[in-house]
């Protein structure tokens, strides 16, 4: 434990290479100011589903069908270059690159009237989970909460039906796919619940835990996701 520990703080201290271009970075983050500054931050996006928009507001498809979050807030385009950083994430065991994201989500949920009562990792089903051995949202969610003092969950959560892979499946499938797969199992009422993913494609995951959280009694669900794909 106090050689982990000394390793944790060496490895925050001692200059690290940018995993994008190998150049030097002394902030105990793995990208150096450069490559940070290149990502593809979104600056205009709906204000609940955060598709990028040309101007401030609510998208046509929200406006259309209200969804059951009630906020999404993303950082970043799910682009070449942080597709890149989200599989070292995901399947690399790269999880410096979980410390960055949560970095940067830290600036998303400074003290504000909205902050969340509690962070909830989107949750792998256990097959999964012990296939890949870690939960890559509930790496970030973890580290989010020590930066922020917010309290963290991995387990309020659980997703209690294997479902196929997203990948491929129209915004509809995915929807049918998600019926039924998670079950709230503690007491979110009148709570806020932020939900913490790697990357938001149609929504239709958070869609359904925002469903099975309201349905328990959760008073707001939002989420905070690293990457926005369009």
């Amino acid at each position: 434990m106090v050689y982990k520990f000394g390793r944790d703080a060496l490895q925050f201290l001692l200059p690290t290479s940018c995993i994008l271009c190998s150049g030097s970075t002394l902030e105990g983050l793995c990208l150096c100011p450069g490559c940070l500054n290149d990502l593809p931050a979104i600056t205009t996006s709906c204000s609940i589903c955060a598709l990028p928009v040309g101007t401030p507001g609510i998208c046509g498809q929200c406006l259309q069908q209200r969804p059951a979050f009630d906020a999404i807030t993303s950082l970043f385009l799910y682009e070449s270059t942080v597709s890149h950083l989200v599989q070292q994430l995901k399947y690399g065991h790269r999880f410096e690159v979980a410390r960055l994201f949560a970095t940067q989500l830290f600036e998303l949920v400074q003290p504000t009237d909205l902050q969340p009562d509690l962070l909830v990792s989107v949750p792998l089903h256990y097959a999964r989970l012990r296939q890949r051995g870690y939960n890559q949202a509930w790496e970030i969610a973890r580290r989010l909460s020590k930066l922020s003092g917010i309290p963290a969950s991995h387990d309020l959560c659980k997703r209690v039906r294997a479902t196929p892979s997203q990948t491929g499946l129209t915004a509809k499938q995915r929807r049918h796919n998600l019926r039924d797969a998670f079950r709230v199992t503690g007491n979110v009422k009148g709570m806020h619940i932020a939900i913490i993913d790697d990357v938001m494609t149609t929504g239709s995951t958070l869609q359904a835990i925002a469903e099975v959280l309201k349905r328990n009694g959760a008073k707001r669900v939002t989420g905070l996701v690293v990457a926005r794909a369009v």
